[in-house]
Parts: C-alpha cells; sequence; structure tokens
C-alpha cells in the first residue's frame, strides 16, 4: 500500500469550502489488506508502477510573482493541471519521455520551494471468507481491551473520524445514519463521498466501508458486529475509484478533513516498495507538508504499515501514526510491514466486519489494525473532548504494552489498551 498526505483544519466560512471544491483535483492511491481464501479487488502487479507517466506536483515559493511562475511552467514545457484546496501547490503536466530531465531542472528553479513526481500508490489486496456475523467472533476487540472501555462511558461520542479510503456505502445497515455530511470525492472533484467502486467495480467487500466498520460501526443494534467508537460520526472521503490514490489525491483528502474541522482520520494505503513507504519522508515531501499542516492544526492520521514484510527505514512525521498487524496471540502477523517508525500494533488477522450492503466478512490486513487503533483513539478523545491530538497520543503510548522480549520493530509503543488509555483520560486531563 502506497500513499502521501496532506491535512488541514481550520474554521472556513461555507462559500469559501464550496468555492474550494470547484477547483478541479487529480488523485491516486491504495488501501491494505490480506486473507488467505478467495481473492478479491484489484490485485496488485509484482511490480507496480510508482508514479503517473507525465505529473509534477509543484509547491511555489510565497515571494514568487506569476510572471515568473509562468516562466518556469513555460520552460518545462508543462499545463496546469489540478490546484489543492488552500492555493498552496498544483500538479503540472509535462512530456512522459523527458519527465525525469525536467523534474531535475524544475528542481533547481528559484522558483520552486518544492517538486516532485505524482506518486501513486495502491490498496493492498486481501482475501476474504464470508462468515457469520455476531460479537462472539470478534476476538481482537478484547485483544484492545475495548469491551472494558465501553464500561467507562466511551464510545466514540462527539468525535469524527475521516475516512480517507474508497468511500462509504452510505446505506449500510451499520453505518447508515452516521455520516457527519455527504463527503468528498477527490478524485471526481464532487461533493460525494459514495463508495460507488464497491459497487461497480471488482472491490465486492468495499475496502472503505469495511474499515469504518472495524472502526465505529453501530452497536447494540441486534444486527452485525461491534466497534470501539460506536457512537462516533464519519467522514467519508473518496480517494480511490479502483486505480490506487496518487500523492496528490491523497493530499486533497486530507485538506478537506482540515477544513470540515475534523481531526482524527485512517488511511489504510501504503506502498509494497520499503524505500517508497509514507513513513520514509523523501519519497513524497507533499505528505510530510500535508500531515505536518494538519499535525498543526491539531489533527491526527492512523496509517497502515503495508502488508509485504519490508523492514521500512523510515522516520514518523508529526501527526502521522503507523500501525502494525498482529495475530490473536499478539505475535506480529506473517505480513506486517515494520521498523522504527511504527507507533502501534493491533489485531489484523481474521478481522470480522461487514462490508458494502452488510454483507459478511473475515479479512486480515494492516488496513484494519490501523482502524481499529484509530477507534480507539477516538474512545480516548471522547471523554475527554479538551484534549489535544498530541496528548490523546501520548496517553494511548503510556498505557500500551510490548509482549516480554519482543522485537519493538514491530510494535513501537505497543498493543493499545483502550481501558486503561480511556481510565488515564477521565482521572488525569478532565
Amino acid at each position: 500500500m502506497n500513499g502521501s498526505s496532506i491535512k488541514r483544519r481550520g474554521a472556513v466560512a461555507l462559500a469559501a469550502l464550496s468555492l474550494m471544491l470547484s477547483s478541479s483535483l487529480s488523485l491516486a492511491a491504495k488501501a491494505d489488506n490480506v486473507t488467505p481464501s478467495k481473492v478479491i479487488g484489484q490485485s496488485r502487479p509484482a511490480t507496480a508502477a510508482h508514479y503517473t507517466s507525465d505529473e509534477l506536483i509543484i509547491m511555489p515559493k510565497a515571494s514568487v510573482d506569476k510572471e515568473d511562475l509562468d516562466a518556469s511552467i513555460d520552460k518545462m514545457g508543462g499545463k496546469v493541471g489540478t490546484k489543492d484546496l488552500m492555493g498552496k501547490f498544483f500538479i503540472v503536466k509535462v512530456d512522459p519521455k523527458h519527465i525525469d530531465e525536467i523534474l531535475k531542472e524544475a528542481q533547481k528553479d528559484k522558483n520552486f520551494a518544492m517538486v516532485q513526481r505524482n506518486g501513486v500508490y495502491k490498496a493492498q489486496q486481501f482475501t476474504t471468507t464470508p462468515n457469520d456475523p455476531g460479537f462472539p467472533q470478534q476476538f481482537y476487540l478484547g485483544q484492545l481491551n475495548i469491551p472494558n472501555a465501553w464500561a467507562l462511558g466511551a464510545a466514540g461520542q462527539g468525535i469524527t473520524i475521516g475516512s480517507l479510503d474508497t468511500g462509504i456505502d452510505y446505506y449500510q445497515p451499520e453505518l447508515v445514519g452516521r455520516m457527519k455530511s455527504i463527503g468528498y470525492n477527490a478524485v471526481m472533484n464532487a461533493a460525494n463521498g459514495y463508495d460507488f467502486f464497491s459497487a461497480f467495480g471488482p472491490d465486492a467487500f468495499s475496502h472503505g466501508t469495511f474499515t469504518m466498520t472495524c472502526a465505529a460501526c453501530t452497536t447494540n443494534n441486534a444486527f452485525g458486529f461491534a466497534s470501539p467508537a460506536f457512537q462516533s460520526q464519519i467522514q467519508p472521503v473518496c480517494i480511490d475509484v479502483g486505480n490506487g490514490a496518487s500523492d496528490m489525491q491523497i493530499a486533497l483528502g486530507i485538506e478537506y478533513l482540515l477544513l470540515t474541522g475534523v481531526k482524527l482520520a485512517n488511511l489504510s494505503f501504503n506502498s509494497a516498495d520499503p524505500n517508497f513507504n509514507l513513513s520514509v519522508l523523501s519519497s513524497a515531501p507533499i505528505i510530510k507538508y500535508a500531515s505536518s499542516v494538519y499535525a498543526g492544526y491539531g489533527g491526527i492520521i492512523f496509517n497502515s504499515a503495508g502488508n509485504d514484510g519490508n523492514l521500512i527505514n523510515g522516520v514518523t512525521i508529526p501527526g502521522f501514526v503507523p500501525v502494525a498487524a498482529l495475530n490473536a496471540d499478539n505475535t506480529p502477523a506473517s505480513f506486517t510491514d515494520y521498523g522504527a517508525q511504527i507507533q502501534f500494533a493491533a489485531p489484523g488477522v481474521g478481522i470480522t466486519n461487514t462490508g458494502f450492503s452488510g454483507a459478511v466478512y473475515t479479512l486480515d490486513g494492516t488496513s484494519f489494525a490501523s482502524p481499529l487503533t484509530a477507534g480507539v483513539a477516538a474512545q480516548v478523545w471522547s471523554v475527554a473532548p479538551n484534549l489535544t491530538a498530541t496528548q490523546v497520543q501520548q496517553i494511548m503510548q503510556s498505557t500500551a504494552s510490548v509482549p516480554t522480549g519482543a522485537d519493538k520493530r514491530f510494535y513501537g509503543y505497543g498493543i493499545p489498551n483502550a481501558a486503561a488509555a480511556v481510565s488515564l483520560a477521565q482521572n488525569s486531563f478532565q
């Protein structure tokens, strides 16, 4: 799974937001899942292209005037395409046959603060086994001590979780009525976060819908399954309609969450290449920028580490929380990526819940470890809403645990303990 992201949150007038959303956009990215059975969703080729063929992302220097900027773009033989929602960066389309040379020259241009190719990321695919619904099957909720956090009154009330994914089935029986708004489609530049990818494409279970049922499906409703943050709202953002999600698309999605005041997000996308992981800053500077801005506005993004068993030599960036996957016995999943940038490890094998239209699936992947962890964060925040994102993260870090003798590269601060984190928040931060 690959991806890059930029997030920002702020109070913006409705008219201004409407204006921003009318600008053109360009996107591409991928989600994280795995399971042994029937393969569904798009399969990732052995050697996946890491970039769009003809696009550069350019951030001009703040001091450059329009005439000089136009001259620099003309020199590249480029044509301006999608612009970001905040007016900070944009796509420039260039000759694909000479894009590497153009990139090198553009990086020397005194009018540009940043230039990079537009990376493309794909949802890491998995297999699924249809299963009977029911809380007794959800052993993994106990691994995270989530039921005891419910007993303390923590269910995500008052918190919104942003879903940067394939969109969400608005009428899914476990999620219906839970949307903060109709959302946003960063691929089509439309005010609609509906998950048409699963409805009309090969992703039969719906990646975006399933990740959000893991984090926040309705609970105690005599139907389906349970989740950590079942009283939270969801803000759907579609960044992938089947071709993967690009750096630009992810950045636009993060910006949308910032502009709509959503401080907590899940991004279950990453790369199969250890040198192109979202935690490797050099692979996508626009992601570092976006995530840092989002963090500066009080936001936090939980991100699936990846499903290729790679050692990722990355650096954790502000507001970005990579999550590795565990088996039911708390040992690392065979497929999980790992490394010094991992912050938490959560269940990612045998995760049962509902997807598109309420169908039941059992899935494996870091794609599901991440939203489960984001759900715990929502529980913590719901009992102490005045906490900052940094404080939520610190509370989860201080109450997580690493099995004795385990390799911390697979665990980071450890396995989240929802009840312990909620209790600490209630007793120390209210």
